[in-house]
């Protein structure tokens, strides 16, 4: 088996799941599958954009001594391999995983981390609105064009060209499909129809093997924004929901200009750039409510799961199609889309103080445990059925 990734082990949510897949294999000696990085591209782009110029001549001696992606990719051993996975296809390039694809005799496996098998934009949201966008599911990709929408996280130009040669070749099964939650079982479905292979895997990073937080004291903060400044991750959705309830005080970790601008904010907002290693999870902890108010089609995302985890209580945005919406009702509060109603129902939970019954949060995160742990084994097992 070849595991082929678009990201590199790292402080990401798709390196993070790289990071752990790594570490079970260490300990599957021989029987471990082969696993190639192919960051080359970002490797340039990003310090090329910072007007780092010594960096992309330094990055790309590298990528030249490596060997570049691309040849090695249509080599005999990995055409012939009897299994291939492909983890984050954007990154890869859409003009590499067609030809692969095509080319390829056997079928490849792709394993969906977002929405980008149906959406332009990975994150199917668009801005100002206040739900996920399922214009294009289906293959109506024209709505694209009329919603201004661009290829991301990648600008590729072959983007909309992949997506329409693989909704055939998922129906023909020349693609298979791994999914983390049910949710994306059914969004797959909907956009490919009923007769494909789709496997439910689960999702496992390194940074879900945390500690169980019971204590509910010391808060120091009324609501804390886990995510990041992006419109789909419910940032600016949040920031209208905080100006909204000016008796709470709201944690955002990240910068005040990192919003766009026009945007006012209230006295009880704070920004304070914070990654989970370097205060985020403290803050976390000391807060009466996390909210992870995703406006996408999310599946399993680690801000979420930590929330839960180490929080005391965490809010979402009730939306239909994304995976807080599998959660028992009594472990998160699933708060209206309309930001208006929304900031009332939290108020009123906050100053009632309610938190879920720790049963209950003990109860889903061994469930979730359970199904999602050993993801390599997992792995390993689904795609050899």
């Amino acid at each position: 088996m070849r595991i082929i990734s678009g990201i590199s082990p790292g402080p990401s949510g798709t390196g993070r799941l790289m990071a752990q897949l790594l570490t079970e294999a260490a300990d599957m000696g021989q029987s471990r599958p082969a696993f190639h990085f192919t960051r080359f591209a970002r490797q340039l782009r990003e310090p090329f954009d910072r007007r780092q110029y010594f960096t992309v001549l330094k990055n790309f001696l590298k990528i030249y001594k490596a060997r570049l992606f691309k040849p090695f990719i249509y080599r005999r051993a990995v055409m012939d391999d009897e299994h291939v996975v492909l983890i984050h296809f954007q990154t890869i390039g859409a003009k590499t995983c067609l030809k692969f694809i095509q080319k390829r005799k056997k079928p490849v496996w792709l394993y969906l981390l977002d929405a980008g098998f149906f959406c332009l934009r990975s994150y199917n949201h668009i801005p100002q609105e206040n739900q996920a966008c399922l214009r294009c599911l289906g293959g109506r990709w024209e709505c694209a064009g009329l919603n201004h929408c661009q290829p991301s996280p990648i600008s590729d130009a072959f983007m909309a060209d992949f997506l329409g040669a693989l909704k055939k070749w998922v129906k023909e099964g020349k693609v298979k499909l791994l999914v983390q939650n049910r949710k994306y079982v059914e969004l797959a479905e909907r956009h490919f129809g009923t007769q494909v292979t789709i496997k439910q895997l689960g999702l496992w990073t390194t940074d879900f093997n945390i500690e169980f937080a019971t204590s509910r004291e010391n808060f120091y903060y009324d609501v804390v924004y886990h995510g990041s400044q992006h419109p789909a991750k419910g940032a600016l959705w949040a920031v209208k929901l905080a100006n909204l309830c000016s008796d709470l005080t709201f944690l955002f970790p990240f910068s005040r200009e990192k919003l766009p601008g026009g945007i006012s904010t209230n006295n009880n907002l704070l920004f304070k750039p914070l990654t989970w290693e370097n205060g985020l999870a403290e803050a976390v902890k000391r807060a009466r409510c996390v909210l992870v108010p995703s406006l996408w089609s999310a599946p399993i995302e680690g801000a979420l799961v930590k929330s839960i985890v180490t929080g005391s209580a965490v809010a979402v945005v009730d939306e239909p199609t994304a995976f807080a919406q599998e959660l028992p009702g009594q472990l998160v509060l699933k708060l209206p889309q309309d930001v208006a109603k929304a900031a009332v129902f939290l108020t009123d939970r906050i100053k009632e103080k309610w938190f879920p019954a720790e049963r209950v949060r003990q109860e889903w995160f061994d469930l979730f445990k359970q199904n999602n742990a050993r993801l390599l084994h997992r792995l390993i097992q689904v795609i050899s059925q």
